[in-house]
């Protein structure tokens, strides 16, 4: 009796200085009985409560265990054994694998037997941050890079919007194609006799056989036209990068033919392009009785890159006001072309074109209105650019020859742009996009507006001499948009 206690005074100040080890042996069996002699093989016998008992020998190698082990008095036992303990190390802990037991094979596997828990898990984890499933082998997962992070937090949050836009480019002012002709060349023949009577040029008037009238360009309309636009949303530690490009269909105006050719002398119809002379007034008139046509196109497409900043208040739901800075370009492509002909004679053209590129920094702020089922949206942005543009004018006549312009300057053009938007769920990951497009710019130079109708005349030789005279005009296009937002 006086044994087994001692050795139960032992075993618990194993456990309570070794951090509470766990016996190897079935755990449906009862605690075995300990008793080795002091020198001697190990006795092996049923302990009162339980299966045989097992005990190394003083001076044997202990058979079971994970205390550490190194030279002692008694089989070599260290640690929380005093030297020159002649107890034996108790049973089930052994320094090696003998011929009795094993090491473990990994830091989890700590118990044996049908009844022994398996390993942990080793999981690994997506891009999405969720357990796919296990991976049972022993060698640790491998860490993901820093730029493998970075593509992974990219493809979780990148947001893209593909959107169809409705937009209106505004009309070019409303000019004379020609010249504006003398007060005489208009009133002659109406019995006027003082020239404080203006008639409009665009109206018949009488000439030799017949009647001419000018034309304007009134009648062009660049209303409704179809493009695509796209916006690739890219999150950031400080707030969200997003480009957007655009683009609009070719733009083109009805061509207007002048109703010709129609009557015949002496009540035959003309169209009539006024011209200067040597860059004076005149009433000097270009009639045409075969045909007459102008036509005007436009090409709008841009882009910008914005960082808009997080809100200045993070919150969930309510207003949000986000400042933003970032880039802006807009291209306007525009052309003017009249053709008109006489029977029998090559036809008369005058091109007009114009290429304005802008570009500049921009600021703008995005305010948000964010409900469960619904965001609102207004973000009004300012661009300071500048406009790299080229003009040309091109002219071809049977009479009075060819002549070319060219002019390529810079300007300081701003560029605002206004959006009014709504973002309305549909699916755990894609929005339905509806919204109001505004963009603005002014001094650009319009293609209708840009020709100096002129010819020179010298010693009754006359020389065509239509050229750029360079305006200064505004441009908006506006419209609706119409899309899908995806967020992947």
């Amino acid at each position: 009796m006086a044994g087994r206690l001692a050795i139960g005074v032992a075993m618990a100040a194993c456990f309570l200085t070794t951090g509470g080890l766990y016996a190897q042996g079935p755990p449906s069996y009862g605690p075995a009985a300990y008793g080795p002699p002091a020198n001697g093989p190990a006795a092996y016998g049923p302990a009162a409560n339980g299966p045989a008992a097992y005990g190394p020998a003083a001076n044997s190698p202990a058979t079971y265990g994970l205390s550490s082990y190194g030279p002692a008095d008694n089989g070599g036992w260290t640690g929380n054994y005093a030297a020159g303990n002649g107890d034996a190390a108790p049973g089930g802990y052994p320094p090696q694998a003998g011929p009795h037991g094993y090491m473990p094979q990994s830091a989890f596997q700590q118990q044996t037997g049908p009844t022994a828990p398996p390993p942990p898990p080793n999981p690994y984890i997506d891009c999405n941050g969720m357990t796919t499933k296990s991976d049972t082998r022993e060698s640790d997962p491998v860490d993901e890079t820093p730029f493998e992070e970075i593509l992974c937090r990219v493809a979780r949050n990148v947001t893209f919007n593909i959107d169809y836009i409705n937009w209106s480019i505004i009309d070019p002012h409303k000019t004379l194609i020609g010249a504006q002709p003398t007060l005489d060349a208009i009133n002659q023949n109406f019995g006027v006799t003082t020239l404080t009577v203006l008639r409009d040029p665009t109206q018949y008037f009488p000439v030799t056989d017949g009647f001419a009238r000018a034309y304007d360009t009134g009648p062009i309309s660049l209303y409704e036209n179809s493009g695509i636009k796209g916006t690739l949303s890219l999150p950031l530690t400080f707030g969200t990068a997003e480009l957007t490009g655009f683009i609009l269909q070719h733009a083109n105006s009805q061509d207007y033919l002048g109703g010709l050719p129609s009557g015949s002398p002496p009540n035959e119809i003309f169209a009539a392009i006024p011209f200067k002379v040597n860059e004076q007034e005149s009433s000097d008139l270009a009639l045409f009785s075969q045909s007459f046509r102008a036509e005007y196109s436009s090409l709008v497409f841009g882009g910008e890159f914005n960082i808009v900043l997080n809100p200045i208040e993070p919150k969930q739901y309510g207003l949000l006001i986000r400042p933003m800075l970032g880039f802006r370009y807009l291209g306007i492509q525009e052309e003017f072309d009249v053709q008109a002909s006489n029977p029998g004679i090559p036809a008369s053209t005058i091109e007009s074109r114009t290429d304005n590129n802008i570009y500049g920094p921009q600021i703008g702020c995005r305010f948000e209105f964010v409900a469960q089922w619904l965001t609102i949206g207004v973000e009004p942005r300012v661009a300071l650019g500048v406009n790299q543009f080229v003009s040309t004018v091109e002219s071809s006549d049977p009479n009075f020859g060819n002549s070319s312009d060219r002019i390529s300057a810079l300007r300081f053009t701003p560029v605002g742009a206004l959006d009014v938007y709504a973002k309305i769920p549909i699916h755990d990951q894609v929005k339905l996009f509806v919204a109001y497009n505004l963009i603005g710019t002014g001094n650009i130079s319009r293609p209708q507006e840009q020709i100096d109708y002129n010819v020179n005349e010298v010693n009754s030789v006359i020389t065509n001499d239509i050229h750029l005279d360079l305006a200064r005009s505004e441009f908006i296009v506006q419209g609706l948009t119409v899309g899908l937002e995806f967020n992947f």
